[in-house]
């Protein structure tokens, strides 16, 4: 998970659920809870900015084949949503 603003980026890289369930055993339609804690850098410039996920391979470190049309024309990222960055 990664959330980049305008000139800074941070990211939480973690194996799903705590390695409970395996991408391999995840099944079309179910739901994964796997919480992530980001800090926006207290120097950071106000203004938009935006969560992504990439998810890949633990072993190989290569990107995991996604499966979804509309996923798949905008790369390997997948856009979670976006915030405004607000200064203090």
């Amino acid at each position: 998970v990664q959330l980049t603003g305008q000139g800074w980026r941070v990211s939480d890289d973690s194996v799903p659920a705590l390695g409970a369930i395996p991408t391999l055993k995840w099944i079309a339609g179910a739901q994964i809870t796997d919480r992530h804690v980001l800090t926006i850098p207290a120097d950071a410039a106000p203004g938009p900015a935006t969560i992504s996920l990439i998810v890949y391979d633990a072993f190989t470190q290569e990107p995991l084949a996604l499966l979804d049309a509309e996923l798949i024309k905008q790369g390997q990222s997948i856009p979670l949503g976006s915030w405004n960055v607000a200064t203090r």
